[in-house]
């Protein structure tokens, strides 16, 4: 009588339901969005700081009709300027500048930020001598720009190149001679005086007259 052999019992392990898997990786994927969107929303929740300002600014109570007067009897003219500036001594005068005619008239400092304004006499007005010996890095062949300020006309020579500061200079043609009024900061980015600066500027070249 023939036996019948038994088949041997398989020890393998069955394979991974495919449907499981594709629901270990859904749950890997999920887990990595809720985390990148946990990461974002603590990123968004930070304060934006913004850049410190190079800027000193001048204080907004500036009023140059409510300041003191700059008056010369010698050369004819007066000018008013912000009370918060303070005649200061005049500056020392190169060899070089003595010899060039330079007088110095009057140095006024600001007393809270680091800003002057100098008015001093050059020899003769001559358009452009003043290009010569005036003009910015990079303006050396360009006139100053004329601009008209209250009643009377200016001449001006404002930023130029090179990465230093220049001040805004305005030229006067007083009586045949040349009158520089110099405001010298405070800087904005340390290239040209601030925005409020320049408004200063405007608001006392327009008090500029002539006296007899």
């Amino acid at each position: 009588m023939n036996e019948q052999l038994e088949q041997p019992t398989s020890n393998s392990q069955q394979p991974v339901v495919p449907s499981k898997r594709i629901a270990l990786i859904v749950g890997l994927i999920a887990l990595v969005a809720l985390l990148a969107a946990a990461v974002a929303y603590l990123l968004l929740r930070q304060p934006v700081v913004a850049p410190a300002s190079n800027t000193a600014e001048l204080p907004s109570s500036n009023n140059t009709s409510a300041g003191q007067t700059y008056q010369n009897s010698q050369y004819g003219f007066e000018i008013k300027y912000p009370s918060d500036y303070q005649v200061a001594a005049l500056p020392a005068l190169t060899d070089s500048w003595k010899n060039r005619g330079l007088e110095y008239l009057a140095n006024l400092k600001h007393t809270q930020v680091d800003a002057s304004i100098q008015i001093f006499i050059q020899g003769q007005f001559d358009l452009n001598r003043i290009m010569q010996e005036y003009a910015p890095t990079g303006l050396q062949d360009i006139l100053p720009t004329s601009k008209i300020i209250g009643q009377n006309t200016f001449y001006y020579y404002g930023p130029g190149g090179g990465g230093v500061a220049y001040p805004d200079q305005y030229f006067y043609n007083l009586n045949g001679k040349l009158l520089v009024i110099s405001f010298d900061g405070p800087y904005e980015n340390e290239k040209t005086p601030s925005a409020a600066a320049k408004q200063v500027e405007k608001e006392l070249l327009e008090t500029f007259k002539l006296i007899n």
